[in-house]
């Protein structure tokens, strides 16, 4: 039962120590930077709680259930195969740049979701890349990575 408890709650918990480090170190510095990571913070912290109590709830309704160890070990390689990509996209992201490494990131996230709608699937990622992109340079002034290929 605790490794089906780590397995539904893990990602969004790395997710929200991410959210708590970046609080606590912009917490002494400019108040620009404490009102753009407050709400994402508050609300992460929020939805934790409520992913967590609605993950408990199920498991422990379906203790039991033969289908809930069957899922167990599908939903454990998900969660690595997110987990490795998530890191590859970390590391990338200096050499890459954002666009390159956030498009390949999406593409391959929908993949190990088994996304079969092949509109989606290559359009998506690169609809959102340059959303993200747009949004983060122009709208909040924030300097994204740029890669060797000069976006």
């Amino acid at each position: 039962m605790m490794l089906q408890i780590a397995q539904r709650i893990g990602v969004p918990f790395v997710l929200l120590l991410l959210a708590l480090a970046y609080f606590l170190e912009v917490r002494g510095q400019r108040e620009q930077d404490l009102m753009l990571i407050k709400p994402v913070f508050y609300m992460l912290a929020v939805l934790f709680l409520i992913n967590a109590a609605t993950d408990l709830w199920d498991i422990l309704r379906k203790k039991n259930s033969e289908a809930g160890r069957v899922g167990e070990k599908e939903s454990l390689k998900k969660i690595l195969s997110f987990a490795a990509l998530s890191v590859a996209l970390v590391a990338a992201l200096p050499y890459a740049g954002f666009l390159v490494s956030a498009t390949l990131f999406i593409f391959f996230a929908l993949l190990l979701s088994k996304v079969e709608n092949k509109l989606i699937l290559y359009a998506m990622p690169v609809c959102v890349s340059l959303a993200l992109y747009l949004i983060f340079v122009y709208a909040f002034g924030v300097e994204l990575p740029v890669g060797f290929f000069g976006f």
